[in-house]
């Protein structure tokens, strides 16, 4: 019996639980997002642009060019993780509207993704053509050449400096 079988048979409540926050892509493959990183996006989600802004910003900034980011990509279903030190640990269940919410009550200090700790910070998929980090005052993006030319424009027009890396397909490793 394989384990996934062996899971589902004996551990049916764990099994329901994995299953549930897997990210299935719309070619059948999919990655569990617990522990995973930004570069396993990029290697999953074959991304191949990485953007990140080059100075710290006011942080109502860097969520100001996320929305900006999504509305130009018409993109309002996103999945947001709770990130320790790179790795996801949590699938947060949240409406696009809880999200937007809750960001910029972050740049209040407030809100569910306030955290004191500096190592947690929070990230965003489509799950087809992007993956960013949004934490105080930078912004860490990963997406196909169509996107990632969506949001160098956003940060051109909000005047936010940045760098930008092609990604080799092979390993999922910034040039």
């Amino acid at each position: 019996m394989c384990d996934d079988c062996f899971d589902e048979k004996y551990f049916p409540e764990d099994h329901a639980a994995y299953k549930k926050r897997l990210i299935v892509l719309e070619d059948g493959r999919s990655i569990d997002p617990i522990l995973s990183s930004e570069r396993d996006f990029e290697k999953v989600l074959d991304l191949t642009c990485y953007i990140e802004t080059s100075n710290v910003f006011e942080t109502k900034l860097c969520v100001d060019a996320l929305f900006l980011f999504l509305e130009k990509i018409s993109q309002i279903k996103i999945f947001p993780f709770r990130l320790y030190d790179g790795e996801i640990v949590e699938v947060m269940n949240l409406t696009y509207e809880e999200i937007k919410e809750n960001l910029y009550l972050e740049c209040e200090d407030k809100g569910i993704f306030h955290n004191d700790n500096v190592c947690v910070s929070q990230s965003f998929t489509d799950k087809k053509s992007f993956y960013a980090i949004v934490q105080k005052g930078i912004i860490f993006f990963s997406g196909n050449d169509e996107v990632s030319k969506l949001m160098e424009s956003v940060l051109k027009e909000l005047n936010i400096g940045y760098s930008i890396r092609t990604l080799s397909k092979n390993d999922g490793q910034k040039d």
